[in-house]
């Protein structure tokens, strides 16, 4: 079963000498993330998701430093941490993402 899956890219401006990310939404694809390995810790006093997950979708633009969000759970945001295109055959990607617990997107 595959899910929607949407890609978003950082872009970041400077505003009074802060720096600014907004968030532009690169492509929508199908896809299917899955867990790869991960668990519940306890780090400064609180209990957090330290996990990580691989997303096989379709060959599409993302590169490491995107973010991604899927269908199931909108509020679940991954960080793109190493892309696969195994064999270079073009048939599919390999995503490698880590969980980021506190990471909201917020849309332009």
């Amino acid at each position: 079963m595959n899910d929607l899956i949407e890609i978003y890219r950082a872009t970041e401006t400077v505003v009074s000498g802060r720096p600014r990310y907004e968030f532009n939404k690169i492509c929508p694809t199908s896809g299917v993330i899955d867990l790869l390995s991960g668990g519940v810790s306890l780090k400064t006093m609180k209990m957090v998701e330290d996990s990580t997950h691989i997303l096989i979708c379709g060959v599409v633009d993302i590169q490491i430093g995107d973010y991604v969000t899927c269908n199931q759970n909108n509020k679940r945001v991954y960080e793109v941490v190493f892309v696969d295109n195994p064999m270079n055959r073009n048939h599919h990607l390999e995503v490698e993402l880590k969980f980021l617990p506190d990471k909201e997107i917020e849309e332009e």
